[in-house]
């Protein structure tokens, strides 16, 4: 529902890539600790950073 809202959001250009990338960077750079905890993390993170490609 999330990935949808973004990919939304990016085809309107209602948010630009780079705001996306601002916003998703702290997550991204941490996201190896949260696979330990949370195994699905880097599959569940790939399906929010989709549309952006």
């Amino acid at each position: 529902l999330v990935a949808s809202l973004f990919d939304r959001a990016h085809a309107r250009n209602l948010c630009s890539s780079t705001s996306f990338e601002a916003g998703f960077l702290p997550t991204a750079e941490i996201l190896d600790d949260i696979v330990i905890d949370t195994p699905k993390a880097l599959v569940l993170f790939a399906i929010m950073v989709k549309p952006l490609r």
